[in-house]
């Protein structure tokens, strides 16, 4: 009997008729450990060089303006992240800018209610950066 096929007995008797695990049964043996994973990126980057990098990154840049969707997905998954960390980029930055624009729309309330209160304008309040027209 060979190692695949004694795995593969093992892993039949830790499931039931329905494939589901029996109870007691510890699953998986998880991810590998953070060492095995260190050496394997050592491995590669003692095989892989910066030079090679470069011409890696640049044929998938060219093969990205060919058209190829992988070469694609594989640049923006290292220029911009994934999807989730992009979304949550913009709605960062939106946040920042409607921050902005609260801001300066609350001076100008202020200042607007200080002028019909009859009050003269006041100069801190008024003192807002940006254009008006953005609000």
């Amino acid at each position: 009997m060979t190692d695949e096929s004694k795995a593969l007995k093992a892993t039949a008797q830790q499931r039931d008729s329905k494939g589901r695990f029996l109870k007691g049964n510890k699953g998986s043996p998880g991810r590998a450990p953070i060492a095995t994973e260190r050496k394997y990126l050592a491995s590669m980057t003692s095989v892989v060089s910066v030079d090679d990098w470069i011409e890696i990154t640049e044929q998938a840049v060219e093969d990205a303006k060919g058209g190829n969707w992988r070469a694609r997905d594989w640049l923006s998954k290292y220029l911009v992240g994934p999807p989730a960390y992009a979304i949550q980029m913009q709605m960062e930055e939106i946040e920042e800018d409607s921050g902005r624009k609260i801001k300066k729309m609350t001076a100008l309330m202020r200042n607007l209610v200080g002028v019909l209160e009859g009050g003269d304008e006041d100069e801190d309040d008024c003192e807002i950066e940006g254009d008006y027209d953005e609000v």
